[in-house]
């Protein structure tokens, strides 16, 4: 909780929305903008209820999952991936490539943010896909200059 408060007062300092990943209770908690959900993580309808006011987002890596999201209200967004092999999930879903981006994405209803090993070298395809951005963690976690990524990163003004 002292981490997620200092990451909250970080964001907003910055101006920068917090999404939580599947944690409602710390979303509402800390006051973030939002909270993702996974395939695996609960009933969406129930989530959706209990995320109130919270923007909510939700993961699809594939036509069936999109079809079985397609006609819930009160989501916000969709995380599509991952698109690229990811080393920072253990459990990720097999990759999908740019071809599965564009396709999920030419294909929601809902705004669209790329996610799964996305990098400083494969970031161009990603966004000329069409999708509305892009989610990343080891772009920053695993740069050799933090600073320039970061720099790099709010130059693309996503």
């Amino acid at each position: 909780l002292r981490v997620a408060k200092k990451v909250r007062q970080l964001t907003a300092d910055y101006h920068v929305p917090l999404i939580i990943d599947d944690d409602i209770q710390l979303a509402h908690e800390i006051d973030a903008e939002g909270v993702h959900f996974g395939q695996k993580d609960g009933d969406i309808i129930n989530n959706i209820q209990l995320a109130g006011n919270l923007a909510v987002g939700v993961s699809v890596s594939n036509d069936s999952q999109y079809k079985r999201i397609e006609n819930i209200k009160g989501i916000d967004y969709i995380g599509i991936g991952p698109v690229f092999a990811t080393v920072s999930k253990a459990d990720a879903n097999p990759e999908i490539g740019v071809e599965g981006l564009k396709y999920l994405t030419s294909k929601s209803k809902w705004p669209s943010v790329a996610i799964g090993g996305i990098s400083e070298t494969n970031l161009s395809s990603v966004l000329s896909t069409g999708v509305n951005g892009a989610a990343v963690i080891s772009m920053i976690s695993q740069s050799a200059n933090i600073s320039a990524t970061l720099k790099y990163w709010r130059s693309l003004h996503l």
